[in-house]
């Protein structure tokens, strides 16, 4: 009985931070992205971002639900976020993203099992 409260409030700081990389990576691509041009707005790149945003918030409610396919959703989740904090390092100017990346694909791998 004691690992549910703490599994528990491990889902939950994983859901949360799904939910701020998301937030990351949309404030990142429209506020910043879509200013400096160049790189920041090649399609590869405004793909890849959008993939991780939505990725995260489907991770986010697949761990909201209870869902028993949350970790197969996790790992998937970790790759983009992954990616996507790697390709934002490289193109720069986008800390807030890369950290926020960097932080949901430690969470999600340790979801993913």
């Amino acid at each position: 009985m004691n690992s549910t409260p703490m599994l528990m409030s491990e889902v939950d700081r994983c859901g949360d931070q799904c939910v701020a990389c998301a937030r990351a990576c949309v404030k990142a691509l429209y506020h910043h992205c879509l200013t400096a041009g160049g790189a920041h707005v090649a399609v590869p790149h405004v793909q890849l971002m959008t993939d991780c945003s939505e990725m995260c918030t489907v991770a986010a409610n697949f761990m909201t639900r209870g869902s028993p396919r949350h970790a197969a959703v996790c790992s998937l989740c970790a790759d983009l976020c992954q990616a996507c904090a790697e390709d934002c390092a490289t193109l720069g100017g986008m800390e807030e993203s890369v950290s926020a990346c960097q932080e949901c694909a430690k969470s999600c791998r340790a979801m993913a099992g």
